[in-house]
């Protein structure tokens, strides 16, 4: 499962021990997941120049 999924279902777990039994519900026991971010990969100074030599259209190359 992926973080964001098990922080979801983390918080759902939260909300039926507050609601249901008006306990106090412990972070240290089950803690949250740390998401990490994505970033788009970085093309090189040779990927750019490919990507604009073959293109036919000149409104794209622009």
């Amino acid at each position: 499962m992926s973080p964001a999924t098990i922080n979801v279902n983390r918080s759902a777990i939260k909300y039926y021990y507050l609601v249901n039994w008006d306990k106090t519900f412990s972070d240290i026991l089950l803690p949250y997941c740390k998401i990490g971010s994505k970033f788009p990969p970085i093309l090189d100074k040779q990927d750019v120049l490919y990507l604009i030599e073959n293109t036919k259209n000149i409104k794209h190359k622009i």
